[in-house]
């Protein structure tokens, strides 16, 4: 006799199967985690050629600071509202689909899209008509032809936003399906795009550059659409905003939305005292935080994008001892990575920017000032890593306010030690007081959330893991940091970096496993099952 079809309500309230238990899920998770972080580290590379291109061609001059400017305007508008919408996306279409079934799932996702798209024209529109307050707002120290050029990019760049938006819709929806690669694969066409407009710019036209920007956004939605489509998804001719669901989306998205924003108040400050500091203070710093945001694209986005749809769904499901389990290994893991990346960053900091970006108009300023700003900004990825973490958890339990508030104080802070401590420390003290404010805000969402008691993680247990990090990564940096003196005498600085590179995290790699750390013997386990079967 066939089985009775479980009503909405059952499958809601359906405890895990034997074959998704946490351990299961936790495994899957792992290798999921694995792949992304691969496939991250593969796109990665042609980000970082992008950006080495771009200091080749223009260096930290008048052209690059105005290109740097015209990507960050549309850039503040898709932070603030792309990602209250994508954050809020995942939990609100697994609560439809569960409640009301697929195909008025796919209605709220059309309806979202057509509706954030209408959001992009407007916003463009405004800035296309007033470009000069919107520069003056992120760089006030621009003046004459650089500030002339801003706005001349600025009006095209932000036609982008109306890409963007699918974008963030598309990316979290095939998350939801267990698809992470191909969100995951879509920096290679974006860049490839890069790779034509900056030499287009420089031997044709500048206008080029701003094109670009545009050019690199839709090829990002035309790669994931087909995929999409697979799955089920047709656009729908629908804007309802008295959708029950739109509105769902919408109150959780909405403290996202200003928390985002307000942590965006630190890019704006940042942006216009550099400005004002010194010429090519805003390029500087933009390329050390790429570097930081190479990281964050690796390991904290893989581990983030495969756990944040896990999360929400164990929550649904009311299975606390799998967000536990997964929040645990999620810490542990970004831990493993992030640490010794901060160490390498700060210990090679001026040797990497020398390697990586050296030569053609990058000359030995801006090597030094990248440098510095780089070497402040590594110790803000570990704030940066743990607050994504705990500000998922928050999201998943429909809490978006604690996150907002948490980053509202914390930018508060920011402001205050941008104006202290760029007084004598220059744009390094812009870096350092952003690493300090992430910081402080990972430890909030800490102390809140044990503070509430959801959920229990295991903080002892958890410390004492992170310790053991800490000490490997410390002997890896004075490895690092000694292996270099020897070898840039030997071969010259370049062939010395990647040298002391390598044998560090060789060093590191050999202290964690004599370290007997748990979640490395599962993720060894796992690597080798894989070579195994292949």
């Amino acid at each position: 006799m066939p089985k009775k079809p479980l009503t909405p309500e059952e499958r809601l309230n359906q405890k895990p199967a034997a074959e998704t238990t946490s351990s299961s899920k936790g495994k899957s998770a792992r290798s999921a985690v694995i792949l992304l972080m691969a496939l991250s580290a593969f796109t990665k590379v042609f980000g970082f050629i992008r950006d080495i291109l771009l200091g080749r061609f223009f260096g930290i001059g008048e052209t690059a600071e105005a290109y740097k400017i015209a990507q960050t305007i549309p850039m503040i508008i898709l932070m603030m509202v792309g990602t209250g919408i994508s954050t809020g996306f995942i939990p609100t279409f697994n609560r439809t689909q569960m409640k009301k079934g697929r195909d008025q799932a796919h209605r709220f996702l059309a309806n979202t899209t057509n509706v954030t798209i209408l959001i992009g024209i407007v916003f463009s529109l405004i800035v296309t008509l007033y470009p000069g307050f919107f520069v003056k707002l992120f760089a006030s120290g621009f003046t004459g032809s650089k500030l002339e050029l801003t706005k001349q990019f600025t009006r095209i760049a932000v036609w982008g936003v109306v890409f963007s938006f699918m974008s963030y819709l598309l990316q979290p929806y095939l998350q939801i399906h267990d698809n992470f690669w191909v969100p995951a694969l879509v920096g290679i066409p974006m860049n490839l795009v890069f790779y034509l407009s900056y030499p287009a710019a420089k031997y044709l036209n500048p206008l080029f550059l701003p094109i670009g920007i545009v050019l690199s956004v839709l090829v990002q939605v035309l790669w994931m659409l087909p995929f999409a489509r697979r799955l089920g998804y047709r656009w729908q001719p629908v804007i309802d905003f008295q959708d029950r669901e739109l509105q769902h989306l919408l109150a959780l998205a909405a403290p996202v939305v200003l928390g985002v924003a307000v942590n965006q108040i630190n890019v704006v400050v940042d942006k216009t005292m550099a400005s004002r500091l010194l010429d090519g203070g805003v390029a500087s710093l933009d390329y050390a935080s790429k570097m930081n945001g190479f990281v964050q694209g690796i390991f904290v986005y893989s581990i983030i994008a495969v756990i944040y749809p896990k999360i929400s769904k164990l929550f649904y499901q009311k299975d606390l001892k799998g967000v536990e389990d997964m929040t645990t290994n999620s810490m542990v893991t970004m831990a493993l990575v992030v640490i010794p990346c901060v160490m390498g960053l700060m210990v090679l900091s001026h040797q990497i920017i020398y390697l990586l970006f050296f030569g053609g108009e990058f000359d030995e300023r801006a090597v030094n000032l990248t440098g510095g700003a780089m070497f402040y900004y590594a110790p803000g990825l570990i704030g940066y890593a743990f607050r994504e973490i705990f500000s998922r958890i928050f999201y998943s339990m429909s809490d978006s306010r604690t996150p907002m508030i948490t980053a509202a104080i914390a930018v508060g802070i920011n402001v205050v030690l941008n104006l202290l401590l760029s007084s004598f420390m220059g744009i390094n003290g812009l870096a350092l007081a952003t690493s300090i404010s992430s910081l402080i805000s990972a430890g909030l969402l800490v102390i809140i959330l044990r503070w509430r008691g959801e959920i229990s993680l295991q903080y002892r247990s958890m410390a004492g893991k992170l310790l053991k990090i800490s000490f490997a990564s410390l002997v890896m940096g004075a490895t690092a940091w000694f292996s270099f003196h020897q070898l840039e005498a030997m071969a010259g600085t370049k062939l010395g970096v990647m040298a002391s590179i390598l044998l560090s995290a060789v060093v590191y790699g050999l202290l964690i496993l004599c370290l007997k750390i748990p979640e490395v013997d599962q993720i060894v386990q796992a690597v080798w099952k894989k070579i195994r079967r292949a």
